[in-house]
């Protein structure tokens, strides 16, 4: 079946580009922009120049390009670590919110995944305390937050057999992810994602002066 996730819920892989280090601004420094006198612009006059001349649809699809190299290595690497095999799909892409007031860039995608592939999550956590506490922790509701995820035990049981694929799987996914890399330190996937982005720094498609 094909499941619909996001990048909001599914964590291991971070595309915001506001105040990260995807944004342009910071991406982009000033010996890439080719002008001389870059150097001498003010933070107000380099945002005024991104705003102008800089092609953010392009730059858009360079982050979902990187973004999905590195999903599809995940999910190589997922399987080997559970044996659950997830086939990301055709067709990824980037939203945008109008503001940042409460969320960021998030990359929405779907994946192919057999019914029996999705049989083997259930046993692999149900005995596991930890990974129970940690879903309340990091998905559940609080003081000013009401939250939408199946953060709770019978919760998560019913959706992830079957009443709520979608956020299950993505919780289940940034729990893999969590407990197989450093979230907080180190994020090779990010990494590489922004290394083939600045493969791009100089291209013509991102930067006209």
């Amino acid at each position: 079946m094909r499941i619909k996730l996001s990048t909001g819920i599914m964590q291991a892989i971070n595309v915001g580009m506001y105040e990260t280090q995807l944004d342009p601004r910071y991406m982009f420094e000033s010996e890439d922009l080719e002008i001389d006198e870059c150097d001498a612009l003010t933070d107000e006059e380099k945002t005024l120049f991104f705003n102008a001349d800089f092609k953010s649809d392009e730059y858009d699809k360079v982050v979902v390009e990187a973004a999905v190299n590195e999903l599809k290595d995940f999910l190589v690497d997922v399987e080997d670590w559970t044996e659950v095999k997830i086939t990301l799909c055709d067709g990824a892409t980037i939203d945008s919110p109008q503001f940042y007031n409460y969320r960021s860039d998030e990359l929405d995608f779907e994946v192919e995944v057999e019914q029996s592939e999705l049989d083997k999550i259930l046993p692999s956590v149900i005995d596991n305390q930890k990974f129970w506490e940690w879903i309340e922790d990091r998905y559940g509701s609080c003081s000013g937050f009401i939250s939408f995820c199946p953060y709770r035990k019978d919760e998560f049981i019913k959706a992830i057999q079957g009443e709520d694929i979608e956020r299950s799987l993505a919780m289940w996914l940034t729990w893999i992810f969590k407990e197989n890399v450093s979230e907080t330190y180190y994020n090779p996937y990010e990494e590489n994602m922004i290394e083939y982005i600045r493969k791009y720094k100089k291209n013509p498609l991102l930067i006209t002066m």
